[in-house]
């Protein structure tokens, strides 16, 4: 009776290692994704940034070759449609 008791307490430790196992792998797991969805949150973040830089650039530099003549008024008023049909879009 004793050897089956040794045996069972054998494959009960057998299986709370392979289980304490499982555990740290699945925890290992999840801080890496969630490693992954920060990196790609901020590589986002970053282009979206750049995004908006860029169209700023563009705007300002387009406003200056236009200033002084009917586009440029034109411009402006196109400009400033986007930026409130975006601002309805946001609320």
């Amino acid at each position: 009776m004793r050897c089956t008791d040794k045996k069972t307490a054998g494959v009960a430790s057998r299986r709370s290692l392979i289980q304490g196992t499982r555990l740290l792998s699945s925890a290992l797991l999840t801080a890496a994704l969630l490693a992954a969805l920060l990196a790609s949150a901020t590589l986002l973040a970053a282009a979206l940034f750049l995004a908006l830089f860029l169209f700023i650039t563009i705007a300002l530099l387009a406003a200056a070759l236009l200033s002084g003549s009917r586009r440029f008024d034109w411009f402006i008023r196109l400009t400033f449609f986007f930026h409130i049909t975006f601002l309805l879009f946001t609320n």
